[in-house]
């Protein structure tokens, strides 16, 4: 029987988040969703997306310079506007979506199409402007459209009839809450009550370039360099204080989050639901010229640039890189606290460490990484050649060779008490430090326990007793005795060292474990019935209980011999690292080999 084992490659994947199916989770930096990219190069007929809707059959539309384009996911198809030379590429501005799968098309030069059924219609236009810059469908069936000169409405036989309005250059339309029209034009904000327009805001300077409506009840408009919202008859102007950079907003979109997404010239921009703090580093991303946003039915975030077509949507893996604040993308480590931080360890240059709290990065560089343990008071300790760093809170306490610190490398570390048990390397075996005090760990008769074996993990396991993965196989240490559980090979290979530098007879003894193929050990766990699994450099995992051991290896179906890690999870599945990447096996499995 082999084991079925679930392969996954984390470069810099940090953590594991759960997909939403109807908004994409709002607790992420836009870097971290999966974002993926069409050009003319993946078969969009024309980069320059101008607007984008979703039909009830599912498909995405997308308005280019260069026509009108149909997307399913893997095929851009062009469809044709001009009944008479279906060759003609016309410019679509807008598009608006009509529940009955209809779809409404707005040109830049050629008036209105309506597509249902299969069936182009040109609608008549008569002396009606052209330039069609925005479209609203209301509950009624009524299409409402702006051009450049004035407000017109088709009703549902066909007909068209010019707005009394007084303004002109009309930039867009959005319906709030209540069903109320909203009109921005170049200078003002208009609105429609009881049959008849009046003005919310008069601003010559104010040049505006969209509009919306958003769920709370507030009117945004976006213009040049500033975003304008308009709540309960106060104005507000919001730029480079909130993040927003000095550049033309030309589009705006409220997600199923109720968060506001602002595209402008040199980016895309979220503004948290019911926030106006800063909104650059973590909610903005790089692109250019965002001219259109849409969110599909799915929960995926549609844009459009003029520089072609994006789509960001959850992910199952988060990444955590530099971008959301990490000191640096080589990672070695990763420890969680009791408080519900997550320390991650980032080595090379730059080296420090980042604690991640309820989504929030905090930076303590640089500090060296190295072995780490949780404390008792859960505070984060690291150990490196000459020194051990405490974190506690924002705090950081440096102790040194003046506080009996060993001037060598330490290779492992674990709480106890108010101080640590470590393991330097050289002779010096496992020793006990509480600042300014180190002496050798001591056996139930008061003899040191000597070892120059590499301790490359010490845990704590379910009973109180110290186990720890050696180069010497597993030593446990309970209620002052130690155990050394290794294989026939291990007992072989260092019995002349072990005859040259004996421990005491009554509190130390070596176990020969059947069925424990390695010796030289990387990583340890327990799971809840207490049994332990030992990862090795070469013989694969190992399952200790009892005194009795069992060897998983490639022949058993892991992907690799060479375990550097192993863990285990609230259901006891066990997950592990190796050359290859990160895999799970549950732990049924391992049982049932």
């Amino acid at each position: 029987m082999r084991l079925g084992c679930t392969l996954f490659r984390f470069y810099a994947l940090l953590s594991l988040g759960l997909l939403r199916l109807l908004a994409i989770n709002p607790a992420l930096s836009m870097s971290q969703y999966a974002h993926d990219t069409w050009t003319r190069h993946d078969g969009l007929p024309s980069s320059g997306i101008q607007c984008i809707v979703q039909t009830s059959d599912g498909y995405i539309w997308l308005g280019t310079t260069a026509g009108l384009v149909r997307f399913d996911g893997a095929t851009f198809t062009q469809v044709p506007t001009d009944l008479n030379e279906p060759l003609n590429r016309e410019p679509v501005r807008t598009l608006c979506a009509a529940p009955d799968n209809s779809l409404w098309i707005g040109t830049r030069s050629n008036g209105i199409r309506l597509l249902k059924d299969g069936v182009l219609t040109r609608m008549d236009m008569r002396q009606a402007d052209p330039n069609i810059v925005c479209m609203q469908l209301d509950k009624d069936g009524r299409l409402l459209f702006g051009t450049d000169a004035r407000l017109y409405e088709f009703n549902p036989t066909g007909e068209h009839r010019a707005l009394d309005t007084k303004f002109r250059y009309i930039s867009g339309m959005s319906k709030d809450k209540a069903g109320q029209l909203w009109v921005s034009t170049h200078g003002s904000l208009e609105y429609l009550k009881e049959g008849e327009w009046l003005q919310a805001i008069e601003d010559k300077d104010f040049i505006s370039t969209c509009v919306l409506s958003d769920s709370r009840g507030a009117i945004w408009v976006g213009n040049s360099s500033r975003l304008m919202r308009f709540q309960d008859g106060r104005t507000q102007h919001f730029g480079k204080e909130i993040g927003l950079l000095a550049a033309n907003i030309l589009t705006l979109y409220e997600d199923r989050n109720k968060d506001l997404w602002v595209g402008t010239t040199v980016g895309l921009h979220r503004l948290k639901a019911g926030s106006t703090d800063r909104i650059g580093g973590r909610d903005r991303i790089a692109l250019k010229h965002v001219t259109a946003i849409m969110e599909d039915r799915e929960g995926s975030l549609w844009v459009g640039t003029d520089e072609g077509l994006h789509r960001f949507k959850d992910v199952k893996l988060v990444p955590w890189t530099t971008t959301e604040g990490l000191v640096g993308n080589l990672t070695p480590s990763v420890r969680a606290s009791p408080d519900g931080s997550v320390y991650i360890f980032s080595a090379g240059d730059p080296n420090g460490i980042t604690r991640l709290r309820d989504g929030q990065a905090t930076r303590f560089d640089p500090l060296n990484d190295g072995p780490n343990c949780i404390g008792t008071d859960g505070s984060l300790w690291v150990a490196t050649a000459g020194v051990l760093f405490n974190i506690k809170g924002e705090n950081v306490q440096i102790y040194d060779q003046k506080h009996a610190v060993p001037s060598v490398w330490i290779s492992s570390i674990i709480a106890d008490g108010d101080g640590l048990i470590i393991t330097p390397i050289m002779e010096m075996g496992v020793q006990r430090w509480a600042p300014g005090k180190l002496e050798p760990l001591r056996l139930g008769d008061g003899s040191a326990f000597t070892s120059i074996f590499h301790v490359m993990s010490t845990h704590r396991l379910s009973n109180g007793a110290i186990a720890m993965a050696t180069y010497d196989g597993l030593w446990v240490l309970n209620q002052g005795r130690m155990i050394r559980y290794t294989s026939q090979l291990g007992e072989e290979s260092q019995r002349e060292w072990y005859k040259k530098n004996p421990q005491s007879p009554n509190n130390y003894k070596t176990v020969i474990v059947p069925g424990m193929n390695e010796y030289w050990l990387t990583s340890l766990a327990e799971d809840s019935k207490g049994v332990l699994w030992l990862a090795s450099q070469r013989g694969g995992l190992i399952r200790l209980e009892n005194e009795k051991g069992f060897s998983y290896t490639t022949r058993e179906g892991l992907f690799s011999n060479q375990i550097y890690s192993v863990l285990t999870d609230e259901r006891d599945d066990l997950w592990m690292s190796c050359p290859r990447g990160i895999f799970r096996v549950t732990k049924k499995q391992l049982n049932d080999v």
